[in-house]
């Protein structure tokens, strides 16, 4: 009776870790497909190359592949895979997937934040009813529509541009990261691998992801142009409408005199923006919100004070002479106002 139980749970052992191996097999398989549908068709063909590279070292000679040029990418895909040990299949997609998720990741980041030459985020939706983004993204001459969402666990994600028909794209990563920056995904929830390491890398991008999702409305400052300046300590994003409409996210931590420091300057710079002094011409630009009381912040920096009222008083005498009626007039008309009142920061206008 012991040797039968003995056996039993021997056989058990045995019958679980075979389940383990398979489902290990299983999503090793699963991975490398998305891995390879994710690349573009000439990075498989120089897989299939290497590959024959070391069937020639390894004096295997009648193993490599041939006839494979004239296939499309799903054929390509379908005829490399069949080809392969589990063990080739584990030591390609160790050797090309860090390198290619940390590129992945960069080029969603730079898109997320602006910083993308070749194509903008133009709208961004986000899904009521599950966790999930859906994106339209604007290139030179062609629009892309994506969708990200994640239900029970499994990540969805669709998308028409070449690559994410087939596989895991730059707008999949894009929309992935944006909930992946409100804590509503995970790293395992990615079709493919991210380790802490490079989670620990982009922690700051993800704080700016989130400054750059913030609604229109919520704003710290707007112009009556409808530029508008979102802040979130050091996270600065900057909007813009019109015809070449897009946004901005930086990190002021690094700024010469920090974020407050750069804030000031870029209003002021905004609010001289059409001023044209040569040909005195131009208005100034004002805002019609300040929840950030940049104003204020604004009056206690006599270079940039003067450099206003020079301005103002090259184009147009009418324009304000001195601090008070400045102070005055900017706060003007202001739809959101938490300035202080002028006779609370009077006493520090020489501070800074």
């Amino acid at each position: 009776m012991y040797i039968l139980l003995k056996n039993k749970k021997r056989n058990t052992e045995q019958n679980n870790w075979f389940k383990y191996w398979i489902m290990k097999v299983k999503l090793m398989d699963e991975k490398f497909k998305i891995l390879l549908n994710s690349l573009p068709t000439s990075k498989i063909k120089e897989i299939i190359s290497e590959y024959n590279k070391d069937c020639i070292a390894s004096g295997q000679k009648e193993n490599k592949l041939r006839g494979y040029s004239k296939y499309r990418k799903s054929e390509l895909i379908n005829f490399f895979i069949p080809v392969l040990s589990d063990d080739e299949k584990d030591q390609y997609y160790t050797n090309i997937e860090p390198k290619f998720i940390k590129t992945l990741i960069s080029q969603a980041l730079s898109l997320l934040l602006g910083d993308n030459k070749r194509e903008t985020i133009a709208n961004v939706e986000k899904n009521p009813e599950k966790d999930g983004y859906k994106l339209k993204i604007k290139g030179f001459n062609w629009d892309v529509a994506t969708s990200v969402s994640l239900e029970e666990n499994e990540l969805f994600y669709v998308c028409d541009c070449r690559i994410g028909k087939s596989g895991f794209c730059v707008h999949h990563m894009a929309a992935s990261l944006m909930l992946l920056s409100e804590n509503k995904m995970e790293l395992k929830d990615f079709p493919l691998d991210i380790d802490n390491s490079m989670l620990e890398g982009i922690k700051g991008k993800l704080k700016m992801i989130n400054n750059k999702k913030r609604a229109d409305n919520e704003a710290d400052i707007i112009f009556r142009d409808k530029y508008k300046i979102f802040v979130s300590g050091s996270i600065i994003t900057t909007k813009w409408e019109g015809e070449y409409q897009g946004s901005k996210t930086i990190d002021a931590s690094l700024e010469k005199g920090g974020a407050e420091n750069w804030i000031a300057k870029k209003v002021v710079d905004k609010i001289l923006k059409r001023i044209k002094v040569k040909a005195k011409t131009g208005k100034p630009t004002l805002l019609e919100k300040d929840s950030y009381a940049i104003i204020s912040k604004i009056m206690v920096r006599p270079k940039l004070v003067s450099k206003i009222l020079k301005k103002f008083l090259a184009v147009d005498p009418s324009l304000p002479i001195d601090e008070k009626s400045l102070y005055d007039f900017l706060r003007k008309d202001l739809e959101i106002d938490h300035n202080p009142e002028f006779e609370d920061i009077e006493s520090n206008l020489n501070l800074k």
